[in-house]
């Protein structure tokens, strides 16, 4: 049986030595303790949690108006921007959505704050929520006004960390040291995000696109702040040794 698993895995496509082995590492060190330096992957599931666990224990026309009053659409950044642009980020459209969420938000927010740090990662999040919701929403706007898009828009349900989670996404492939492995996973993601707009054509698929961009943008400046960072420390021991 042991002959037979390690046959098996050495069947397996093997990873270059530079990705397979801090990888595996990652990985091992994620089941062991998924929350480990990261705060704001804990806070932000947790968060998602409960509202998710609110409307599950709602009643349906009551769970969706709550939904409504966080979401981000016309009317509600017209009357309460500030409130809903933050808001709007820790509540799921309905209860079963936050497992695929959290199957989402734990690797790639974990990973960004043990690379980027909290403070930096929540950076590239909030960058990638608000300026995806803000683009997306002056279309609508600009649509609504102009008649070629249904008033209806305007009170639309649209909640939830997904643009924020696009940003990170990008900025956590730009961090990839391997400039083969980092343009050819840059690349992916962007032809997936275009053949979702492509096949669905809605207003989030569009702010999905557009978050991966502003987290590309936005990584060269998370990536060099990170490691300045990192580097002080090593300077000081240096200095101190």
């Amino acid at each position: 049986m042991v002959t037979d698993v390690r046959m098996a895995v050495a069947a397996l496509p093997r990873l270059p030595s530079f990705l397979a082995a801090p990888l595996l590492r990652a990985v091992v060190e994620w089941v062991r303790h998924p929350f480990r330096g990261a705060p704001l992957t804990a806070a932000t599931l947790l968060a998602l949690a409960v509202t998710s666990a609110s409307l599950a224990g709602a009643r349906a026309p009551v769970a969706h108006l709550m939904a409504l009053r966080a979401s981000t659409n016309l009317h509600n950044l017209s009357v309460v921007p500030l409130e809903v642009l933050v808001v709007s980020a820790f509540w799921v459209s309905a209860p079963w959505v936050f497992w695929p969420v959290a199957a989402v938000l734990l690797p790639v927010l974990g990973a960004a704050e043990r690379r980027l740090g909290s403070g930096r990662t929540a950076l590239l999040f909030l960058g990638g929520h608000v300026g995806a919701t803000l683009a997306t929403v002056a279309v609508i706007a600009a649509g609504v006004a102009g008649g070629w898009l249904p008033r209806a828009l305007t009170y639309a349900v649209d909640v939830g960390p997904s643009y924020g989670l696009a940003a990170v996404a990008a900025a956590l492939i730009l961090a990839v040291r391997a400039p083969r492995w980092r343009r050819g996973l840059a690349a992916a993601l962007v032809a997936v995000l275009v053949a979702v707009l492509a096949v669905d054509r809605t207003f989030t698929d569009a702010g999905h696109l557009v978050a991966a961009l502003i987290g590309f943008a936005l990584a060269g400046l998370a990536l060099a702040a990170a490691d300045r960072a990192t580097d002080k420390p090593r300077s000081r021991t240096q200095q101190g040794g």
